[in-house]
């Protein structure tokens, strides 16, 4: 069953153009991982040092694989410096089609 990731991270201030660039990365790599569906980040239009990631897994087995990948690692590492917080929710569908 599919699961969606809704991360909210705020970067800290004068960080968010590394931030930013670090989300590339990380984003060009997870496209490859099995059972991705989609990965999309927003920024928040109040606040620019907010980034809202909103990810779609085939399941909670697929996502905790991604977790566990070299590009998440290197991820989480450098988004650690950068950050001041982040907040992670696991969803599902509450009326699946």
């Amino acid at each position: 069953m599919e699961v969606t990731a809704i991360v909210t991270s705020v970067a800290k201030p004068g960080a968010e153009h590394n931030f930013e660039a670090a989300i590339r990365r990380v984003m060009d790599a997870t496209r490859d991982d099995p059972g991705f569906i989609r990965y999309d980040v927003y920024r928040d239009i109040g606040h620019a040092g907010t980034f809202v990631f909103h990810e779609i897994w085939e399941s909670e087995e697929h996502l905790a694989a991604h977790l566990r990948t070299t590009h998440v690692a290197e991820f989480q590492e450098t988004a650690a410096a950068l950050l001041e917080r982040k907040e992670v929710r696991l969803l599902r569908h509450a009326f699946p089609a």
